[in-house]
């Protein structure tokens, strides 16, 4: 299935079969991979990737994988930046290079079954460097027989009870409502650079376009639709009153990526075009801000979010760029992030009222968490500490350049959201050719 603009006469199929096997050919020739070597490999791959959608390929690729492999190299590239001296050794280094490498094979794929065999492949990175054992089993207890049944259904791909297993497999990753425990359990343990590797791509979110958006009857998306509505209300409820930073970035990642599975439910193309959108903004959005918490806590420890801290002067940097990625992924004017909530509403309003109030809702609530959590890290009396707690370079290269394109893309909006808007199209053709409307019959005069 085909989704917007494919077969261009851009760059040789060969081209992006080397783009998606580089990572693969750097840990073959270099196995005890430095940062600098995958620093340079990353950031010609981010070059590389970005010309995709200008110049499309040749090949077998639609213009929705053609936008995703630079999305999923630049979360990679900006992980890999702020990685800090005491987690960079080449073990860790390989399985990062090894999660991109699967991460990029699983959104230029569109067969159910290559995606059945790397679903469980993606979570490997992240289980390895997970270091206690609580952290492993409870991704064994939760994510274990999500890709069981994400596997099963992708196998019996498209029967109808094949879909129901999908929906489950994909809403267990997702932490969807009610088993949704998992993830800020995970994330208070686990090593916070895997982790937003392993959760601002949103795999999910990818397959549910390839296997479940275009097959399966309304009443599985509604199901969808009403438990992503449910966790996007729910998540923004509870992240207000968290004192614990990495629950509160738990809390935001599980309402704004909700949002982006109520957008895909829907039957109107801005509908499903604000999820596509939100899906690409709020990542680049939680990456920069899971990033802005990894250099805090590298520098300064776990802070808790009941009391001023007051850290605006020694590292008024990283407060700027806290508070900026922050509202961007609630929807800040004058960002990529306020126009792709717009569409999102739009469309969710002209199919379903009562989803668009409580998205509308949910975006409101995530705003205050953002503002509030900035307020107890960044203001306050200030305290003296005698060492230096200013980022480095590179790291200020890698949030300029997400802030750029979040803020560019909304300045010049006409591009990505045209991209968003023939996606859409696509699927509700699809969807139109898959489930036909009968005609409803004459009445006998």
């Amino acid at each position: 299935m085909g989704l917007g603009l494919a077969g261009g006469k851009g760059f040789p199929v060969i081209f992006t079969s080397l783009l998606l096997a580089a990572p693969w050919l750097t840990l073959l020739f270099c196995w005890n991979l430095s940062r600098a070597q995958g620093m340079r490999v990353l950031v010609a791959l981010l070059v590389l990737g970005l010309s995709l959608p200008v110049f499309p390929p040749t090949g077998p690729w639609d213009e929705l994988s053609l936008w995703l492999i630079p999305f999923v190299t630049l979360v990679y590239l900006t992980v890999w930046t702020f990685t800090p001296c005491s987690e960079r050794h080449p073990t860790a280094n390989r399985w990062l290079m090894a999660g991109l490498g699967l991460d990029l094979l699983f959104v230029s794929l569109q067969s159910p079954l290559w995606l059945a065999l790397l679903w469980p492949l993606t979570h490997l990175p992240l289980f390895a460097q997970c270091k206690d054992r609580w952290s492993r089993r409870l991704m064994l207890v939760y994510l274990g027989p999500a890709c069981l049944l994400f596997c099963a259904g992708a196998v019996g791909h498209p029967s109808s009870w094949s879909l129901y297993a999908l929906l489950a497999g994909i809403a267990l990753r997702k932490a969807l409502l009610p088993l949704h425990q998992w993830l800020p359990a995970l994330t208070e343990r686990a090593p916070i650079g895997p982790l937003v590797c392993f959760l601002t791509p949103q795999l999910g979110a990818y397959a549910i376009l390839r296997l479940l958006a275009v097959d399966a009857p309304e009443q599985v998306l509604a199901w969808l639709g009403l438990l992503a509505l449910a966790t996007a209300v729910y998540s923004a409820c509870l992240a207000i009153g968290h004192s614990s930073l990495r629950a509160v970035y738990a809390s935001l990642f599980m309402g704004q990526s909700s949002l982006v599975y109520v957008g895909l439910q829907c039957t109107s193309q801005s509908g499903i075009a604000g999820g596509l959108a939100v899906w690409l903004s709020s990542g680049l959005a939680l990456t920069g801000l899971g990033v802005c918490i990894w250099a805090l806590e590298a520098r300064r420890g776990r802070l808790p979010l009941d009391r001023f801290h007051g850290g605006y002067a020694r590292s008024p940097v990283i407060a700027c760029c806290f508070l900026l990625l922050g509202l961007t992924c609630v929807g800040f004017p004058c960002s990529v992030g306020f126009l792709s909530q717009e569409l999102l509403l739009e469309g969710t309003l002209d199919t379903y009222p009562h989803v668009g109030v409580l998205a509308a809702l949910t975006a409101f609530l995530n705003g205050i968490t953002v503002l509030r959590s900035y307020f107890y890290l960044f203001c306050g009396s200030r305290q003296e500490y005698g060492y230096s707690q200013s980022i480095r370079y590179r790291e200020r290269a890698a949030l300029i350049l997400l802030l750029s394109l979040l803020i560019g893309f909304g300045a010049w909006p006409d591009a990505f959201f045209a991209s968003r808007d023939r996606i859409a199209g696509g699927i509700l053709e699809a969807r139109r050719l898959k489930h036909p409307v009968q005609p409803i019959p004459d009445l006998p005069k």
